[in-house]
């Protein structure tokens, strides 16, 4: 069920507008689903308005054992985005951002594969460069990368990008095992 308002608030609202609102009350084993949709058109001539919310999820949405303010579940595939911003204003998370990553176990040094974009790997002592392969990687992408142990000589690296993987490269040969976390950014 979808509805459409476009409407004005008058001068004199001081409090909430809410132009459209919908809720649906499910089955306490089906979930609970708060919808918000609506444009505010115009605000009356006098009107101060200090916030305004495109979509708004309450602190209330809190009594399952998993609650999301939004959920996607698309598959990946050609123009698919579970969340897709074209605006050119910047986004903002108050809150810890958490990215599916593989963190290699200590002692193991061998090339990885890790097909996420954020992960760590091990240099072994005088390693200078790690080849990871990484499905979601192009020529085009940014990896930022950051030695993550206090090695007496190796004290950073470069990333270079190519089709599905990417070459770690330190300044200096490692002395003792070393980690190094990296994000890819496509």
């Amino acid at each position: 069920m979808a509805s459409w308002v476009n409407g004005t608030v008058q001068s004199g609202v001081t409090g909430i507008a809410r132009p459209s609102s919908q809720r649906r009350q499910m089955q306490p084993s089906r979930g609970h689903r708060s919808i918000i949709r609506g444009r505010i058109r115009s605000f009356g001539a006098s009107a101060t308005v200090t916030l305004q919310a495109g979509f708004t999820v309450s602190s209330g949405l809190s009594g399952a054992t998993s609650n999301y303010g939004f959920f996607g579940n698309l598959a990946a595939g050609a123009g698919n985005y579970n969340c897709y911003m074209s605006g050119t204003a910047p986004n903002y998370f108050a809150g810890d951002m958490q990215f599916d990553k593989t963190v290699t176990a200590g002692g193991t040094t061998t090339p990885q594969t890790i097909n996420k974009n954020a992960g760590a790997v091990n240099f072994a002592a005088a390693d200078a460069s790690k080849v990871v392969t990484d499905s979601l990687v192009t020529a085009n992408s940014i990896i930022v990368a950051t030695v993550a142990t206090n090695d007496s000589t190796m004290k950073s690296v470069q990333a270079v990008a190519a089709a599905g993987s990417f070459t770690l490269y330190a300044n200096a040969a490692a002395t003792a095992e070393t980690r190094v976390n990296f994000l890819v950014i496509n």
